[in-house]
């Protein structure tokens, strides 16, 4: 359990510091659009675009080990079910 806290509060820091850092470079970058490029948008719209943006790329990187431990155990589960019912549950998973 010690392990599995220690590597979702890393990942979820490091999501955070990227987070933090993506809407800093976009805060910059609205700052420095020219006159022409807020003809369409203003710069209060752009950065909030692009924040969520941010917020998105954030949560990804918090979540993505439970992706990755998702993905290992249907991959585990599938080869215990192979080991103990042979080809029938390659038959058992072409039904569904």
């Amino acid at each position: 359990k010690t392990k599995t806290t220690f590597f979702s509060n890393f990942f979820q820091t490091v999501g955070l510091r990227v987070r933090s850092a993506l809407t800093c470079k976009t805060y910059q970058k609205a700052i420095s659009l020219s006159t022409r490029a807020r003809q369409f948008k203003t710069s209060g719209e752009i950065v909030n675009l692009m924040s969520v943006d941010s917020q998105k790329i954030g949560d990804w990187i918090g979540f993505f080990p439970f992706g990755i431990a998702s993905l290992i155990q249907v991959v585990g589960s599938l080869a215990m079910l192979f080991y103990i019912l042979s080809w029938s549950m390659c038959f058992f998973i072409l039904l569904f």
